[in-house]
């Protein structure tokens, strides 16, 4: 541990209070406001999962699988994408989701924090966004259809993005700050224009049927997923339209 009066590792020549003691501990503040968030979501998301195990919709996984993949091939990054669509976007004929029901077959025994969380994440979409701005502690990435900017403090998912660059992503707010719960899928300037004019035009297809292209995402999610996958599965990220 350095003393606050020794020399500033970073070499400036300055006494480490005088430097980087501060910036340091910001940091730290940060990244330990990140791990509880995390923690908070990964007991309610644990929660969501036994219950999906015993709910109506995993009779008819197979169907949900062939539906979501687009390669037969395993991949665990593609397994843990299917996991979140599973939960929280695919929909029954009875147009809900399984954290939905959830939600309305816990109500009586979720404490206030768990339903705060759970309504979060119940909001939540997977999107494709840009990254407007990245510091040491925060990045700030704007949504490409609806413009709408979130700052992201998770410091471990964002070390290899920079600004500029376009990402797939799924960004929820737990108790004030925002984390990313799916893998967070960089997309190269070749394919982001494809990925954004397939989806328009889809949208045009279809916007009689809905308000607002987010509301069609959210939708049909899986039009997005598809695209992460595509990109996962080839390591030149190229984009098969």
């Amino acid at each position: 541990m350095i003393g606050r009066n020794e020399l500033c590792p970073c070499g400036s020549g300055k006494k480490y209070k005088k430097c980087c003691l501060q910036k340091n501990q910001l940091r730290e503040f940060t990244r330990n406001k990140t791990l509880y968030a995390k923690g908070l979501y990964k007991n309610v998301e644990n929660k969501i999962y036994e219950y999906a195990k015993s709910s109506s919709f995993q009779k008819n996984e197979e169907e949900f699988i062939k539906k979501f993949n687009v390669s037969k091939e395993s991949n665990p990054m593609i397994d843990k994408l299917y996991n979140t669509y599973f939960i929280y976007d695919y929909r029954n004929d009875k147009n809900n989701t399984i954290i939905k029901m959830f939600m309305e077959d816990n109500k009586l025994t979720l404490n206030n924090s768990q339903k705060n969380i759970l309504s979060s994440l119940n909001k939540s979409n997977i999107s494709i966004f840009k990254i407007e701005d990245k510091t040491s502690i925060k990045m700030t990435i704007r949504d490409y259809f609806n413009d709408n900017k979130i700052v992201i403090e998770d410091m471990d998912v964002f070390k290899n993005l920079e600004a500029g660059e376009s990402i797939i992503a799924r960004p929820v707010n737990i108790q004030g700050m925002n984390i990313l719960i799916d893998e967070c899928i960089k997309v190269s300037d070749e394919n982001i224009s494809v990925i954004l004019n397939n989806i328009q035009q889809l949208y045009k297809d279809n916007n009689k049927k809905f308000k607002s292209i987010k509301e069609f995402l959210r939708y049909n999610s899986v039009l997005i997923y598809k695209f992460a996958q595509q990109i996962i599965l080839n390591d030149e990220s190229y984009i098969v339209t």
